[in-house]
């Protein structure tokens, strides 16, 4: 941290991070640690006016909680881990994904992580039973976020790779679009309240061959036996 930064720190008010203490930047946003924003008073007109430098703040730490809340969505849908997918949204919230409008986020989770899973593959006869989802991960890229108040526009790009099995066969799903979406703030908390899923292009690729040795990497899991929550890495679903 650099000494100008400390001290516009300080000047903000903002809870001053421990340098031993490694935590999210969106906890400093929450109702355990509430921001308070410093004032400038008017002698003149007896007003109260908040600086620039502490709206500033406010908004980066605010952004910082909503790119957090997308990540958790991103990757417990990746590793099958529903109570954390689930985190990223307010309860009421309302998504639009495809032919799944107007539905709730325990109903999308539901139908993303249904056994057997939904057909990524679409070629040829389709068997649920038969499809084998190997692994998937969720790439955001682009984003950006309107911070309105208590409310924020975001519009955040994502590639989606799906590796299933069926039979024999290999195939890479391939999908990239974008999540329209908006949030809010509640008690401190930024989570989705609704969400579009918009669809800029896809494809189907079967795989002929496999990278050379790698039966030997460390294999990715859809559940807690990943590697990424050994240790207690894995975030909060709170």
């Amino acid at each position: 941290m650099t000494r100008a930064f400390e001290l516009r720190l300080a000047r903000s008010g903002l809870p001053y991070p421990s340098r031993h203490v490694v935590r999210p930047i969106s906890q400093l946003y929450s109702r355990e640690h509430p921001i308070a924003i410093p004032t400038v008073h008017n002698s003149k007109e007896g007003e109260q006016k908040v600086t620039d430098e502490a709206i500033g703040l406010r908004n980066l730490i605010a952004k910082q909680a909503i790119r957090e809340a997308l990540q958790r969505y991103a990757r417990g849908v990746d590793r099958g881990d529903a109570p954390l997918a689930l985190s990223a949204f307010h309860p009421d919230a309302v998504l639009r994904h495809g032919f799944l409008d107007e539905v709730s986020p325990r109903e999308w989770i539901t139908w993303v992580m249904s056994r057997p899973p939904i057909d990524r593959i679409g070629i040829g006869h389709f068997e649920p039973a038969e499809n084998v989802v190997l692994g998937q991960q969720h790439h955001l890229t682009n984003q950006t976020i309107d911070i309105q108040g208590e409310t924020a526009f975001s519009e955040c790009y994502f590639v989606e790779h799906t590796l299933s099995r069926r039979g024999e066969q290999l195939y890479v799903t391939t999908v990239g679009g974008r999540y329209v979406e908006r949030y809010e703030c509640r008690d401190g908390d930024w989570r989705i309240a609704e969400r579009d899923a918009v669809r800029d292009w896809d494809g189907v690729q079967p795989i002929a061959a496999r990278f050379p040795g790698w039966e030997n990497s460390a294999a990715g899991r859809r559940d807690e036996q990943d590697l990424s929550y050994w240790g207690g890495r894995t975030g909060s679903a709170s």
